[in-house]
């Protein structure tokens, strides 16, 4: 691959499938705003479909839990140097980087100190783990594209530069249309949706106790890469923890959250996040909505309260409110509303950004 100085180019990095999609609709929206650009980065199938230059996948990156990632320390390096020789040669006008702060945040800093200015699609948990990489986002960020509304105030307080653009999640699940029969689902018997995860860390770790609760009830049908269409077409699903909760929310199908770490991930997890739940759902909600069940936990209780869900016709009309609610405090046209934060910050594009 030639590495002459290309003009008129903007670097964009995901870590993993969802930020890939993420980054997909970025691209298109921030192509309106700046047509003359052209987009290079770590990406994945998505991004490649809407015309970016690959010089990384996303594979490289997708990785969970301390363990793992000390155990890539070294490639990881390498694949930060061979992107940097990349922002060398190519100079882009600016980077946006999605979600994946562990990788990014210390990439951040060697793009700030390059001249490119940086953009955070998806904030840092800072207010789940802690305040200590806050100066580096006030330093090297332009900006931070915020998704999610509750965390809006704790990075305005610490001088941090946010925007709160919208939920990608709920502009995509409003064109979510699917039909039992098409994913070979029973029309008339009940089906739980079973999501252990993206990651290949994350499946490894959830999958064996998902298996485990449906096929001793009902037997067991994989589907690939549609999970939206797998949460609308179920009545209940069993959750690995993360965004799958809040699509199931935003979807309207209760839901049981299980997760599974390593052990020494559980442990630093354990003494260093300060949250009362880890679930989004429960975290928008501000309350115990739906039931978590992570690390060491009973089957059979799991099991339960999925049945409760099912049968139980009171307690499941009071969680789908509540989800219903949470639907509509959360704003979409995330990608169109980022990109015209983008354009505005650069001073150039088509029409305002969101206040």
């Amino acid at each position: 691959m030639t590495t002459t100085k290309k003009p008129d180019t903007y670097f964009i990095a995901a870590g993993e499938h969802s930020g890939d999609l993420l980054g997909s609709d970025l691209v298109l929206a921030l192509r309106e705003k700046m047509p003359k650009l052209n987009a290079f980065g770590i990406i994945g199938a998505a991004m490649q479909n809407a015309g970016v230059e690959e010089i990384a996948s996303i594979g490289e990156l997708s990785v969970m839990g301390v363990a793992e990632v000390i155990r890539k320390v070294a490639s990881l390096r390498m694949l930060e140097q061979r992107i940097l020789h990349f922002i060398d040669q190519w100079d882009p006008r600016f980077a946006v980087l999605i979600d994946n702060p562990g990788f990014h945040i210390r990439l951040a800093e060697q793009l700030k100190m390059r001249g490119v200015r940086v953009y955070q699609y998806v904030a840092p948990k800072l207010w789940a783990w802690g305040e200590s990489r806050a100066p580096k986002l006030r330093e090297n960020f332009e900006l931070i594209l915020g998704i999610l509304p509750f965390e809006e105030q704790f990075f305005k307080e610490r001088g941090i530069r946010y925007n709160y653009v919208g939920s990608p999640l709920k502009d995509r699940i409003d064109k979510v249309m699917v039909k039992r029969s098409s994913l070979g689902l029973p029309e008339k018997r009940p089906v739980i949706a079973c999501l252990p995860g993206s990651r290949t860390s994350e499946i490894k770790l959830n999958l064996p106790t998902i298996a485990v609760e449906t096929v001793e009830c009902a037997g067991l049908r994989f589907v690939r890469g549609m999970s939206l269409e797998v949460m609308a077409a179920a009545d209940a699903a069993l959750v690995a923890s993360g965004t799958a909760t809040l699509e199931c929310a935003l979807l309207g199908t209760p839901m049981v959250v299980v997760y599974t770490m390593s052990d020494l991930t559980y442990q630093i997890a354990k003494n260093n996040v300060k949250l009362p739940y880890v679930s989004l759902v429960n975290l928008m909600a501000g309350k115990r909505l739906v039931q978590e069940y992570i690390q060491d936990f009973s089957i059979d209780d799991v099991a339960n309260e999925l049945i409760s869900l099912l049968k139980d016709q009171v307690k499941r009309k009071a969680v789908l409110e509540q989800f219903e609610d949470i639907r509509d405090r959360l704003k979409g046209t995330a990608a169109d509303n980022a990109a015209a934060a983008i354009a505005q910050s650069l001073g150039e594009g088509r029409g305002p950004a969101p206040a």
